[in-house]
């Protein structure tokens, strides 16, 4: 007999051992699903500020944005690394959003009405 021939026989005398062991059924693998729940987050915007100014989520979670402007000029709330722009809204607006994050990382979002950003309405999102 050839190393072959012998290996082919070991290899088909453990399949049949296995299977006998496992009283001849097939076990099928247990998935486990992972569930990311959604996370809501409620942000101030005024003259020239968001609070909270830090905010964190998931990748792949659901966020659910509800945005006050509380000041007088209209505001929005745009994260280009997220590709993500909220409607603008007017002084005493509310405004609820969503989006999902596709990437991990730290990234700014801020206000892309004219000078707004360079006046500091600018805060911060973790993305794990």
């Amino acid at each position: 007999m050839t190393k072959t021939t012998i290996g082919t026989i070991v290899v088909v005398l453990l399949v049949i051992a296995g299977w006998w062991f496992m009283g001849g059924r097939a076990v099928a693998p247990t998935v486990t699903e992972i569930t990311v729940q959604p996370e809501t987050v409620t942000i101030s915007g005024s003259e020239f500020k968001y609070e909270p100014a830090t905010i964190s989520a998931k990748v792949g979670q659901t966020v659910t944005v509800t945005y006050t402007n509380a000041g007088k000029y209209p505001h929005n709330l745009v994260i280009d690394e997220l590709s993500f722009t909220s409607k603008t809204i007017k002084a005493g607006e509310t405004e609820t959003f969503s989006f999902v994050p596709d990437k991990v990382g730290t990234f700014s979002f801020y206000c892309s009405l004219p000078n707004h950003r360079e006046k500091g309405m600018v805060g911060t999102i973790s993305v794990n």
